[in-house]
């Protein structure tokens, strides 16, 4: 057995040994404690910056493309490294997740543009499956387009400057634009909307509704509408008469270039027995 020497100070060579062990192991954890925090602060959200927020448990791809000003920084939610871009034009970004856990997807910058939805018609590849989108925390979006995703709600309340507004093929029940008086083009066609009021929205050239549930529209205050799709929802004749009387009678010319007004119409309970006189003496032509 070896013997324990005795040190100047008194204590043996096993206490020594022993104090150096745990010194070592208490610097060990310091800078594990270090690594973790240089970590977490990489990753860290500022509460007061402007930022949206996605929600999805898809495995594989998801992405986005984005414009704006300055920087942008992303939170992918899965611990993996955030990133940066500058957005001096159109940028794309995107992450291919190993698995199905819900996690949120954290954007902070100055955004203006965000598409974020999947269609098949012009090959973008953002199947997203999103679940959730929060952008009330970012007021300079002026352009949204989430097609083809799973949401049920939507808050646009924050956002005033957004002047295109697209969620085709959602969930959604509702929605109130009553804040988005900038809004020129707004398609909400294939959701469960079984109301829509647009009466502040007296910018809109272009009114998507189509493949919901509303049985009566009023229009009366859009006055700049060029074409309105309310195809395959409920109206009823008598409803549909009266969403005629609300259609303007102007000619709408943008950039010198006049449009022509039109109506698609087709599927609804009544589009056979309505009265399209009423629409059509106004200029506008009515597609049944």
């Amino acid at each position: 057995m070896e013997a324990d020497t005795i040190s100047k100070n008194g204590l043996s060579s096993k206490s020594l040994m022993s104090r150096g062990i745990k010194k070592l192991i208490f610097i060990m954890i310091t800078v594990a404690v270090g690594l973790t925090t240089a970590c977490d602060k990489e990753n860290a959200i500022d509460e007061n910056v402007a930022k949206m927020t996605m929600t999805t448990a898809k495995e594989g791809l998801v992405g986005f493309c984005l414009e704006g000003t300055g920087a942008a920084v992303i939170n992918w939610g899965d611990g993996t490294p955030n990133e940066t871009t500058y957005m001096d034009g159109m940028t794309q970004h995107s992450h291919t997740y190993s698995n199905s856990t819900v996690r949120s997807i954290t954007i902070i910058g100055n955004v203006t543009y965000l598409r974020c939805g999947y269609s098949p018609r012009t090959g973008d590849i953002f199947n997203n499956q999103l679940t959730g989108l929060d952008i009330s925390k970012n007021a300079a979006l002026t352009f949204l387009e989430c097609r083809n995703n799973q949401l049920t709600t939507l808050d646009v309340s924050k956002n005033t400057v957004l002047s295109y507004l697209e969620f085709v093929n959602n969930q959604l029940t509702a929605l109130d634009v009553s804040k988005n008086t900038a809004l020129n083009i707004l398609a909400c066609n294939h959701n469960q909307l079984t109301a829509l009021d647009v009466s502040k929205n007296t910018a809109l050239t272009l009114l998507a509704c189509d493949y919901n549930q509303l049985t009566a529209l009023d229009v009366s205050k859009n006055t700049m509408l060029i074409t309105l799709g309310i195809a395959d929802n409920l109206f009823e004749a008598e409803k549909l008469n009266a969403l005629f009387q609300t259609l303007h009678r102007n000619t709408v010319t943008i950039d010198g270039y006049t449009y022509t007004k039109s109506i698609y119409m087709p599927n609804n309970p009544g589009t056979a027995t309505c009265n399209t006189n009423i629409a059509e003496e106004k200029g506008w032509d009515v597609d049944k």
